[in-house]
């Protein structure tokens, strides 16, 4: 359909069969992924212009939104699919990291974020599965990929969320409302502790509220539990980014 030929069930993703297939103008290969039809993302979605939709305009650290349709009841996103990649957590199973390179994942997951954001589009679900990397280089890059759970971004309270159970913050479960960056935030947190562990810090709602803060330093393994990992991880201040109060976790933007 629309341009896309020879469509391979690639796994599941939030709302349903994610697909690997082509572009037949130029054979460019393309993900197929379902998105979530909520009022915001079908009035965001009707504007063919938006930024995303031009792939000259698109952040490198995010895998390129080339086109979207309506298939029967479902809202289709195509994204460009880059060849020599897996996803974050198939790469963690298999190749592991070094500090450095954990460093330089999660720098680039946070410049595409940005780079979403400036163009007004809240992810909503940044986790080891939706973020690709690239490994056909010698310094392996990671890009943000799947916007199924995505909506607008704007500074106003959120009171509808779609993404991964173990990574909404707090003042979801507690007030059922939330802001885009703060949440963001967290869910950065807890993608740096995924990272360095291999887990999740969380794993109901419950302790997602009532849970103390977890030690960084007693879950990661004995061969990381030297300066340069206290380094890192005092860099990226876990506190600063699971902070029960949105108001007082760290901010996006560089220097803040």
């Amino acid at each position: 359909g629309r341009g896309i030929g020879e469509l391979e069930r690639l796994g599941q993703g939030g709302f349903g069969s994610v697909f690997a297939g082509y572009r037949r103008e130029d054979r460019l290969p393309v993900r197929v992924t379902p998105q979530n039809h909520t009022p915001c993302v079908s009035t965001y979605m009707s504007d063919p212009l938006h930024p995303l939709l031009n792939s000259k305009a698109g952040p490198g650290a995010v895998v390129l939104l080339l086109d979207w349709f309506q298939l029967d009841q479902e809202l289709l996103l195509v994204q460009e699919r880059p060849d020599a990649s897996v996803d974050l957590r198939a790469y963690m199973r298999s190749k592991g990291s070094t500090l450095q390179e954990q460093e330089a994942k999660v720098c680039g997951v946070v410049e595409g974020i940005q780079g979403l954001h400036s163009r007004s589009v809240l992810h909503r679900d940044i986790k080891p599965e939706n973020l690709l990397v690239e490994t056909g280089s010698d310094t392996p890059r990671v890009r943000i990929i799947d916007l199924g759970c995505g909506c607008l971004h704007n500074n106003e309270v959120y009171l509808e969320f779609d993404g991964t159970d173990s990574h909404i913050p707090p003042e979801w479960y507690a007030r059922g409302a939330y802001r885009a960056d703060p949440m963001t935030v967290w869910q950065l947190g807890v993608l740096l502790y995924e990272m360095l562990t291999g887990h999740v810090p969380f794993q109901t709602s419950t302790e997602i509220i009532w849970k103390k803060l977890p030690r960084i330093e007693s879950d990661i393994s004995p061969s990381e539990t030297h300066i340069h990992t206290r380094a890192f991880i005092h860099k990226h201040a876990p506190v600063k980014l699971w902070s029960c109060l949105p108001s007082t976790r760290m901010s996006l933007t560089y220097g803040d």
